[in-house]
């Protein structure tokens, strides 16, 4: 492709489309080193999802646990996809990547083939190098994720939308899209885009045979889900938990920017070097291009792939402007609608070819830095998740052991042990180990380079943050692993009789509603007593001791909280405010 660039097939200067041949073979060499920089496991995801495609592979769809159950999330498109791979690479996940590499390619090449038809050779080479540039599409491209096999999907779609329509191409595009309604959140807007496109030409009859045909792998999957899990989708739990930011005008507002800044800014153009108020200002100045660049498309007569591509970005910006994170990571759907539109936008303000070819390189560098950046550091790093932490967990722990981990997933697939994230209800020390107890898990493993994002459940990130004092205070928790290099260390959870302290643990929780419902000080406090007499390390039901004695009982109570849990600042703070 850029080497029929190169021949001469597109007018303009000859050293422009050297360049643009050149800018080729750097990305070549940026995918390879990505690609070896990119370990399974290393987001979590990757892990989930191949672990799923295995117990699918099984005839199920579970998390490996005691338990068996069935799960509903995530969507199953990309278990689909891996089943036989899964089969035939077992145990060398890293060559799963290859997937994600053609999946990529093959999503370049249905752009180039829109991008050419819609702005021409030459304007549509820019697109092209402008996405395969972008450091979120790199990135993304060699982890094992349902991400580029849909945008794969979307474009072949939206490349072929334009074709003579036939009862066999129809289908093929119905299944097409019901598979890329499962792969990923928000899936199911890409068939109901391409409904309205079918109804604009072929009719609204034929469009709504489509859109049942491709959404019924979606239904008959939440069906599934609320029969074998009574639950349709976390997802939606999730989005609607976050609604009431929409009430605030000014919370609103905040989040928009914050997603100019990151959705556009960083993820569209690439430009995650720069500060957020200047990524978020050129952020805005990308999507007012790129409304005048679906404008110009529009009425032309590639407009319903163009009104596909629109369709499904709009609706995700829309989406999540009701979500918590606003990584740039939410905005890869976006790339090839964006710097479709936004160099169609260019073609139309910058009339000059070699004014725009200028502004155009000069993005093109923007985003190759990062890129080269993070070559670099992949020459010299890891090519593995977590080597010696995972080699540690296999010759060193039971092979029934249980973990609780941030990084659960690696644990199971790299690590080969059951695992399970940390509660997020924990608030305290002794409600965590009560939890973690009950759960039968027996080691602790803590990424310290681990960040949620923003599909974690609320309270994660506070779990996360206090994890390591509360297995530091903890007599019943050993540290007996140590990777500073790794950023790793794992804890020994040993209890002598963890029924007692779920037992301590209930008295404590009785005690605590009781006291929040008025009860009688003499119920509290043998609830209480009876709590600390079968635990005396739980700290908390001893500083409720204290507060419900008086005078020297109150303060020997605080002492007593204080010494069971001596890294709890909260706890020395009410012993200080003692008379």
């Amino acid at each position: 492709m850029l080497w029929r660039i190169a021949k001469g097939r597109t007018a303009g200067p000859r050293w422009t489309d050297a360049g643009l041949v050149l800018a080729g073979l750097l990305l070549a060499a940026v995918y390879i080193t990505a690609a070896r920089g990119a370990p399974v496991g290393s987001v979590g995801d990757d892990a989930l999802h191949i672990i799923l495609a295995r117990s699918l592979s099984h005839g199920s769809f579970s998390w490996p646990d005691a338990t068996g159950l069935p799960v509903a999330e995530p969507l199953p498109g990309l278990a689909w996809l891996l089943c036989l791979p899964i089969r035939l690479l077992a145990p060398r996940w890293d060559l799963l990547r290859l997937a994600g590499l053609a999946a990529a390619a093959t999503a370049l090449f249905f752009f180039w083939r829109l991008a050419a038809r819609l702005l021409g050779r030459r304007d549509g080479a820019w697109a092209l190098l402008l996405l395969a540039a972008n450091p979120l599409f790199v990135r993304r491209t060699t982890l094992v994720l349902p991400d580029m096999p849909f945008l794969a999907v979307s474009l072949y779609l939206c490349a072929t939308l334009d074709r003579p329509s036939s009862r066999g191409r129809l289908l093929l595009a119905a299944a097409l899209a019901g598979w890329a309604a499962v792969l990923r959140p928000l899936g199911f807007l890409l068939p109901a885009a391409l409904a309205a496109a079918i109804g604009w030409r072929d009719g609204w009859r034929r469009a709504g045979l489509f859109l049942a045909a491709a959404l019924a792998p979606f239904a008959l999957w939440t069906a599934r889900s609320q029969f074998a899990v009574t639950e349709t989708s976390g997802y939606l739990d999730n989005f609607a938990s976050q609604t009431a930011r929409l009430a605030s005008p000014r919370a609103l507002a905040e989040h928009a920017g914050a997603m100019l800044a990151n959705f556009f800014g960083a993820g569209v153009l690439g430009l995650e070097l720069l500060g957020a108020p200047l990524r978020a200002l050129l952020g805005a100045a990308a999507l007012i291009l790129a409304g005048w660049g679906a404008r110009r498309l529009m009425r032309g007569e590639g407009a319903r792939p163009v009104f596909v591509l629109t369709a499904c970005a709009a609706g995700i910006v829309c989406v999540h402007l009701d979500w918590l994170s606003a990584s740039p990571r939410y905005a890869l759907a976006l790339l090839p609608a964006g710097w479709l539109l936004i160099v169609a936008g260019a073609r139309e303000i910058l009339r000059g070819r070699r004014t725009r070819d200028a502004v155009l390189l000069v993005f093109l560098a923007a985003a190759l830095l990062p890129n080269l950046l993070q070559a670099r550091a992949n020459l010299r790093g890891p090519a593995k998740f977590l080597p010696e932490t995972m080699a540690w967990i296999r010759s060193h722990t039971p092979k029934d052991a249980v973990f609780e981990s941030p990084a659960c997933q690696a644990v199971v697939l790299l690590g080969g042990r059951r695992a399970h994230i940390p509660g997020p209800a924990a608030d305290t020390r002794d409600r965590w180990l009560a939890e973690t107890l009950s759960l039968g898990t027996g080691y602790l493993h803590i990424d310290e380079r681990f960040r949620p994002d923003g599909f974690q459940p609320s309270g994660m990130t506070f779990v996360l943050a206090n994890l390591n004092r509360w297995a530091e205070s903890s007599p019943y928790v050993e540290r007996v692993y140590r990777n500073a290099a790794e950023g790793s260390t794992i804890y020994r959870i040993r209890h002598p009789d963890p029924s007692r302290f779920g037992r301590a643990w209930f008295a404590y929780e009785t005690a605590s509603l009781a006291m929040r419902r008025g009860a009688s000080r003499d119920f509290v406090r043998r609830e209480l007593e009876a709590a600390v007499t079968l635990e005396p390390n739980l700290a908390y039901a001893w500083a409720a001791l204290s507060q419900l004695e008086s005078g020297p009982a109150a303060r020997r109570a605080a002492r007593r909280a204080c010494a069971a849990d001596p890294l709890d600042e909260t706890l020395r703070q009410d012993m200080k405010a003692l008379p």
